[in-house]
């Protein structure tokens, strides 16, 4: 699996103080690239894309589509569950313009 991840999620990722988090988010996508395993995840109503569910501290979200037969694993961005709403909104408009 090969994973891409725009300049919004990589900006909101090195932002991120909590450095356990982080590396809980790190390892989730290092799985997805070596061993095809997403853990808990769902696809959005609607759309295309799909959340990656971190159960860890405030319920990390990372939003992502599949590309190309589904062997790319193409990152819009990252969040917490209490935000949600609003960055299931704009993760649909980034998709729409990459």
């Amino acid at each position: 699996m090969i994973v891409e991840k725009t300049e919004t999620f990589d900006k909101w990722l090195r932002a991120l103080k909590d450095e356990i988090g982080k590396a809980h988010i790190l390892r989730r996508i290092q799985r997805i690239e070596t061993e095809d395993f997403f853990g808990d995840h769902k696809k959005l109503a609607g759309c295309d894309l799909y959340e990656l569910i971190i159960d860890y501290g405030p319920g990390y979200r990372v939003y992502f589509e599949k590309r190309v037969n589904n062997t790319i694993v193409f990152v819009l961005r990252g969040g917490k569950k209490a935000d949600q709403k609003r960055d299931i909104k704009q993760a649909k408009k980034q998709a729409q313009e990459n």
